[in-house]
């Protein structure tokens, strides 16, 4: 399988400014952005939302304004932990990288 890297982002549109979750980075064959993220069920996007300090628990609904951005580059294993994350209940292993 390919891995697929999507920047996580927020937009506040009051204050016109974008902040940087990090990214997450999936197992799949898809490379459409949209069909990539269909696979992901609301509580795979709420652990997600988590790992990346979006949101503090699994029970709180991410935010409406979130925005993601598959990259264009290419991801290697050797630049991902050697553990995933954890794997969607789709059976896709995610790996979160928070940004600095």
């Amino acid at each position: 399988m390919a891995l697929c890297s999507f920047e996580v982002g927020r937009i506040f549109p009051a204050k016109e400014e974008y902040r940087s979750y990090g990214r997450f980075v999936i197992s799949t064959d898809l490379n459409r952005q949209d069909e990539i993220l269909a696979l992901l069920s609301e509580a795979d996007m709420r652990r997600i939302g988590v790992e990346l300090g979006v949101i503090s628990k699994l029970n709180h609904p991410m935010p409406p304004n979130m925005h993601y951005e598959s990259s264009a580059l290419a991801v290697s294993s050797t630049d991902l932990p050697p553990q995933a994350t954890f794997m969607s209940e789709g059976g896709h292993v995610i790996w979160i990288i928070r940004a600095p």
